[in-house]
């Protein structure tokens, strides 16, 4: 382009080269003053380029980098020093950014998109799944160590190691062994009971990093969400701090997850923009700035319960994330006792959280970090990969800005302007095209986090070292190059990139095999497995007569009335619980049944809160999870894997949606819900802006999260953590008067309304027919979302595959949770059509482990059991049956049973607490399961009975005593 031209700014645009993300932005808001803006910016860049006879050197001198004597030189001197290491430097060197860079600047110069192709060549939101990662373009199937392969068979280096969730690399075989010998045996109690595997992981984890307790939860998220309800409880009943005035103090820069909680604490507009208004309670500070803190302390200190920071930070990573060795997610909060001892059983917990599958593999996770000294490796490989890009930084000064990191978490900033109109995703594109896998953070800068495994313990120091000859050879492109170990960054100068990005290399280390990412109390609740039988149904009821009519008297009699609390229960001693377990071990289960260490049998009626509908250790599902965790695991959302879409049409088929977002566990769905009803309403309603408001239901129970407790009425789960999400209101559940009244004084700014089809933790408590019909209506004349939690009552637990199929409704959300991983691991989805998951645009929301092809697999296999078995009708049929039984003992009892109530195998046995006093429905619980039946409160008066769908029809009609003896399992016995 001559200097004397200035194009038509639309023209440009037209031929203009592929700036990926922002013609994407162009595209989707037609921001024509900007078009013109930039355009113009082109034109100057292009004029300034082929008039300066310096530009046209240096970016000869960048092209020639990676070919040059010196570097050839370098790769024979290490062969005959590490010949191990040949294959992996030689790749190392051909890809250190300056080749992708030169690369860029030839497609900025020679190939033309309109803004049409480009978006046919960036698949934003491909097909059933809204993707909110705009993901590097290549797909893999399999991976090993810090391997990865696509499809076809193209091998890759994995730069980003799954935003560091697999620093143990992929698949290790370790890490494999505890996961398959533990699926085996049990996945999953929840922690209304104990099993024999979380107390050890509790004792490892305390003594190894030297605290006395540790609260486990599942992804870094609920983790992050769990330290702040923490440091506000401590606040208030340890600091004094006034009621509702607790401040938790956060970083900006900071990424600590995608729920309301943790996107409150965070500066970046990105992650909060649309889903206001956010969680009060919060300040910031920069990063990194000790005179702003001091002064932030001293001024608001009193009223400060804790001080929210990432040592590094990564997205600006979360930590947590490789606890689980890039399986299944794993996070854990560790405190002192003076600490962890503020949240009470009752205030806090999760479902998955400590189960034994997660515990067993979180174990040899860090087995492995300390037998094979990674954190040794990662500071040794991070040094010499800095070392290395740092040489590139230096050829290259106008290109690469920076150069930072610790470890193997390193990170290269570019200037944007010198990569313009490319960006660091082309930069990723181009690594990619070279078999290395990297993907950028905001615009111009690439992360650099390979697993903490590649190669030999040389190979890190290696790496960086060679990164830094990279970036002494091209000072004027690599600013940085920094990390520790394993944890590296390589930054970039913008300008000197113009027009490519750093995205654009992570294009170009994909290509090339190599992946990267430029860088952001009175019920008791029967809920077992959808897959037991009715002679199962049966067993469970006659014990819950035999119950009160042998049990209830003596407890009567013989309880004395409470006097003082308990000592704490010794399974405690490290493992904070919020369950108040029921005081039994379990080791191994099979379908519907749960054994004790010393080979005693129970009948699960509770299946995890119905997380088990389809039986413990299915075998169809066991093997769908071995399969799969030998191939791959995790890739993290950066890139595309071969299983999620599989599972995304399928669910999105087989509930009929338009698109499915993958989350992990019911709260992160939920959190996501509130979300996307907020989006949805300042987008499409024209709510205006922190004025959008979410109604839900006393009584409701949406998971333990800031977002989801600030959805409830219950005191238990809100006290203590105030100040609570503004923007929501109640509305008595059933009530539909009162939901009609709300809808017409507010409905204006009312974007969603969240609610349960049957309220399970409430105690099973179930609308008025007609109710959900009436909800329909009412939202669909105030231009409401309908949005329903099924994470409990879904997936057949209540006689149809979901409860508002009874009343044959068609929410516009739904959440799926609990059953959909077959309680293995940990899978939730919100379904939504693409009109309103639309809303939410690449780079707003997000998980680690969301969509993983573990949980693919999984919650595939799970949901083809649901079908398979018909354990929807199954639990229509048994559910009656368990009723009827139930309904027999109310009549014998009826000073005792108040009501007995439920849909399918979704029920609950109500209780007269004057006629138990002193006795309890927990005391209740504690005399089932020494009759072999599982069941735990909820409330002081209400047992849930939901046992899994494969109980057998035996089980109930005759005395369990004649039959557990002699089907019964040996210790030690593995069920397949």
């Amino acid at each position: 382009m001559a200097s004397s031209q200035q194009p038509n700014p639309q023209l440009m645009l037209k031929s203009m080269p592929a700036s990926l993300e922002k013609l994407k932005i162009y595209y989707l808001n037609k921001q024509e003053v900007t078009l013109r803006t930039d355009c113009q910016a082109i034109i100057r860049f292009y004029n300034k380029a082929n008039s300066n006879k310096s530009s046209r050197v240096r970016l000869i001198k960048f092209a020639d980098a990676v070919i040059g004597t010196d570097v050839k030189i370098n790769i024979e001197h290490i062969v005959e020093k590490h010949n191990t290491l040949a294959d992996s430097l030689s790749r190392l060197v051909n890809l250190c950014f300056a080749e992708c860079t030169r690369e860029m600047k030839q497609i900025a110069t020679t190939t033309l998109y309109s803004v049409e192709e480009v978006l046919c060549q960036t698949p934003i939101f491909i097909g059933w799944y809204n993707n909110c990662y705009h993901p590097v373009p290549v797909v893999f199937s399999h991976g090993k160590g810090s391997a990865i392969w696509d499809p076809e068979g193209k091998k890759y280096l994995d730069f980003l190691a799954a935003y560091s969730a697999v620093n143990q690399g992929h698949c290790h075989p370790k890490i494999m062994k505890a996961l398959i010998e533990q699926a085996q045996t049990l996945t999953l109690s929840s922690r209304a009971f104990y099993n024999d595997k979380f107390p050890v992981f509790a004792e490892y984890l305390t003594k190894l990093f030297g605290y006395d307790m540790v609260l486990p939860m599942n992804t870094g998220a609920e983790g992050v969400e769990t330290a702040i309800k923490l440091a506000r409880k401590w606040g208030y009943e340890k600091k004094g701090i006034p009621k509702d005035q607790a401040i938790v103090v956060s970083c900006c820069g900071c990424f600590h997850g995608r729920t309301m909680g943790a996107i409150s604490m965070s500066c970046d507009n990105d992650a909060t923009r649309g889903f206001w208004p956010l969680l009060p309670g919060q300040l910031k500070v920069d990063f990194g700035d000790e005179a702003a803190l001091k002064k932030l302390f001293e001024e608001k200190g009193e009223h400060i319960a804790g001080f929210l920071f990432e040592p590094i930070q990564g997205e600006a990573g979360i930590l947590g994330k490789a606890l689980g060795g890039g399986v299944i997610p794993v996070s854990a909060v560790l405190a002192d006792k003076d600490v962890m001892l503020c949240i009470q059983p009752g205030e806090h917990g999760s479902t998955f959280g400590g189960n034994p599958l997660a515990s067993a593999v979180a174990i040899a996770s860090l087995q492995v970090v300390q037998d094979e000294k990674l954190a040794q490796r990662s500071a040794e490989m991070g040094e010499e990969l800095r070392r290395l890009l740092t040489k590139t930084q230096q050829q290259f000064p106008d290109i690469v800005m920076e150069i930072r990191g610790k470890g193997l978490f390193n990170a290269v900033e570019l200037y944007s302007k010198s990569l313009f109109p490319a960006t660091a995703y082309d930069l990723c594109i181009k690594l990619k095209d070279r078999g290395i896998l990297a993907k950028p953070t905001h615009n111009a800068t690439i992360r650099l986090t390979p697993p903490l495994s590649i190669r030999s313990a040389e190979m890190g120091e290696e790496l960086r070292r060679l990164l830094t000859k990279t970036q002494q050879q091209f000072p004027d492109i690599v600013m940085e190059i920094r990390g520790k170990g394993l944890f590296n960054a390589v930054e970039l100068y913008s300008k000197s990139l113009f027009p490519a990005t750093a995205y654009d290399l992570c294009i170009k280390l994909k290509d090339r095999g190599i992946l990267a990412k430029p860088t952001h109390n009175a019920t008791i609740r029967l809920t077992p497995p959808l897959s037991i039988s009715l002679d199962e149904i049966r067993e469970g009821a006659k014990a819950f007569h035999d119950v009160l009519e042998h049990d209830l008297p003596k407890l009567v009699k013989e309880k004395p009335k409470p006097t003082a609390p308990q000592a704490q229960n010794p399974c405690d001693r490290c493992g904070r619980d919020f369950y108040h377990p029921v005081p039994v071990v379990f080791s191994h289960g099979k379908g519907s049944a749960i054994w004790d260490p010393e080979g005693k049998k129970y009948l699960d009626f509770l299946a995890a809160y119905s997380a088990v509908n389809q039986g413990h250790c299915h075998p169809k599902i066991m093997k769908a999870l071995i399969e799969q965790a030998q191939t791959l695991t995790l890739s993290s959302r950066a890139f595309y894997n071969d299983k999620f879409p599989v599972f995304a049409e399928y669910v999105t088929k087989l509930f009929g949606y338009d698109m499915v977002l993958p989350m992990n566990t019911g709260a992160e769905g939920v959190e996501t819900a509130i979300k996307l009803a907020r989006k949805w309403g300042y987008e499409k309603k024209g709510i205006p802006k922190d004025q959008a408001i979410v109604v839900s239901c006393c009584g409701c129970f949406h998971g333990r999260t800031m977002g989801a407790i600030s959805m409830s009425c219950d005191n238990d789960a809100t006290r203590g953590f105030w100040p609570l999400l503004p923007g929501q209101l109640k509305v008595d559940f059933g009530d539909e008067a009162a939901l009609k009244k709300l809808f017409e004084e507010k409905g204006e700014h009312i974007a969603g309304f969240l609610f349960e089809p049957i309220q399970g933790e409430a105690g099973v408590k179930i609308p008025p027919d007609g109710y959900l019909k009436a909800v329909r209506e009412l939202c669909s004349k105030h231009n409401i979302l309908m949005i329903a939690d099924e994470i409990q009552s879904g997936i057949a637990r209540s006689g149809r595959m979901l409860a508002c199929d009874w009343e044959g409704v068609r929410p516009d959300v739904i959440i799926l949770g609990k059953a959909l991983g077959g309680g293995v691991i940990p899978v939730s989805a919100v379904l939504a059509d693409k009109d309103v998951m639309l809303c939410i645009q690449p780079g707003e929301h997000g998980s680690t482990f969301g969509g993983n092809p573990l949980a693919s697999a999984v919650a595939i296999a799970s949901l083809q059991v649901v079908q398979d078995e018909k354990l929807a009708q199954r639990s229509a049929e048994m559910g009656e049956e368990l009723r009827r039984l139930l309904t027999k003992t109310q009549q014998q009892f009826p000073d005792i049973v108040m009501e007995i109530r439920g849909k399918g195998l979704f029920n609950a046995v109500e209780l007269y607490s004057k006629s138990l006093f002193p006795a309890t429905a927990y005391d209740l619980c504690i005399k089932l399961k020494d009759r072999g039946i599982l069941a735990k409160p909820t409330h002081n008066a209400t047992i849930r009975l939901t046992p899994p769908l494969s109980i057998r029809y035996d089980f109930i009609i005759k005395n369990p005593n004649e039959h557990w003896v002699n089907y019964g399992p040996k210790p030690g016995m593995h069920f397949v």
